[in-house]
């Protein structure tokens, strides 16, 4: 006698649940990346329209200032407090040789606080500059060029 399964066979439950596997380690994956960026407080910051525009100058760090009760500090990617600003400076001035500090503040960040971060690199020697977003209608200007650069290759047509 042979035993027979009365039950009929439901192979597609089995596909189903790798497929949501794959659904639920997308949506952490994102859920994930979302709260990094949002933690990385550099591209948080929403600078304040300027007209103003400087050439360029020579090696810099960018110093991002983020506003709040306690501000957030950043020397490039590196997070710091205003208490190491000073030795976070020193070191990119004697490592990369940095000559200026592009300043990028928040709209909300204190006055008081954008002038520490000013004095601290004035006193370090280094330049401050500090960064505005573009106003609305701001037409975007070529650089002049560079006087030490090569001259253009021409194409086939001749132009450069």
């Amino acid at each position: 006698m042979k035993a027979e399964l009365t039950l009929p066979e439901r192979p597609a439950i089995v596909h189903l649940l790798a497929v949501l596997d794959v659904l639920v380690l997308l949506l952490v994956f994102f859920v994930l990346i979302t709260n990094v960026a949002r933690e990385s407080g550099v591209s948080a910051v929403r600078p304040a329209p300027s007209e103003f525009r400087l050439q360029q100058y020579g090696p810099k760090i960018v110093v991002t200032a983020q506003g709040g009760a306690i501000p957030i500090l950043h020397v490039g990617l590196e997070r710091v407090q205003m208490k190491d600003l000073e030795a976070v400076l020193t070191r990119s001035t004697e490592q990369a040789g940095v000559e200026t500090v592009l300043l990028v503040s928040d709209q909300m960040l204190s006055v008081g606080v954008e002038r520490e971060i000013s004095e601290v690199a004035l006193k370090l020697g280094l330049n401050v500059m500090l960064v505005g977003s573009r106003s609305n209608g701001d037409v975007v200007e070529e650089p002049p060029p560079d006087p030490l650069a090569p001259p253009p290759i021409p194409d086939e047509k001749g132009e450069s």
